[in-house]
């Protein structure tokens, strides 16, 4: 009748050194991650990986928590794949160890991808300034008015200098999706974006020829206006 518990006792004893043993690896990890992750979130910090994320918007997302926080939890998965592995239970530890591994072996490419675009970001920035600066210096804001379809905008609201800006950095940002997703191997999303890119560059392209177009029948409307022919109105 005592067999079968002399089995189950024998198979606990028998699985507590591998329990002992998963806990001192996780224990030790988890203060060698400890310390390792103080140094890094103070590294990243002192970097200002927390002022750039609060310019591109990550705060939003990430709710009270610093993004040099969220990289320094990174630091901890590495700990529990030995803990995982020493338990020797395969049945359950091998698809959360694969997970893992995986998880490991795609943060460089994550991080390369992260890292493209807050550098698109930053340079689409300055681009999107000089641009918005060079065409307000060259009178591009009273383009509208010109060629007849409104007034000169108006303080507080979107100036034609300044819409053109942005689009030079929603250009920039498109370039670099399309290189962070081919780095991610996200083949499908990469050719969507290459493909709206294209779309979006011949909408704009349509739209200055339509703007130069209608700024030569203006042009052409006042000469004929001003000729005083007969019937130069209709003309």
């Amino acid at each position: 009748l005592l067999e079968p518990v002399q089995g189950m006792i024998d198979a606990v004893l028998g699985f507590l050194p591998s329990v002992v043993a998963a806990g001192l690896i996780l224990g030790v990890g988890w203060l060698a991650a400890r310390i390792v992750q103080r140094i890094v979130t103070s590294l990243l910090v002192s970097v200002g990986t927390d002022r750039v994320s609060a310019r591109v918007g990550l705060d939003q997302v990430l709710g009270e928590q610093r993004l040099s926080d969220v990289i320094g939890l990174v630091l901890y998965v590495p700990v529990l794949i030995p803990a995982l592995d020493a338990l020797a239970l395969d049945a359950i530890t091998e698809p959360a160890s694969n997970m893992l591994n995986a998880i490991l072996l795609s943060l460089p490419r994550v991080f390369a991808a992260v890292l493209i675009l807050v550098v698109a970001y930053v340079v689409g920035r300055l681009v999107a300034g000089m641009v918005t600066n060079v065409l307000t210096g060259l009178g591009f804001n009273a383009i509208l008015a010109r060629l007849g379809l409104g007034r000169d905008s108006r303080e507080g609201e979107w100036t034609p200098s300044q819409i053109a800006g942005y689009l030079v950095l929603v250009g920039v940002m498109l370039l670099a999706s399309i290189e962070a997703s081919q780095l991610l191997g996200f083949q499908i999303l990469a050719t969507l974006v290459s493909e709206l890119t294209v779309f979006l560059g011949q909408v704009v392209l349509g739209l200055v020829i339509f703007g130069i177009g209608l700024y030569l029948a203006n042009l052409a409307a006042k000469v004929i206006l001003a000729s005083g022919a007969a019937q130069a109105g209709l003309m």
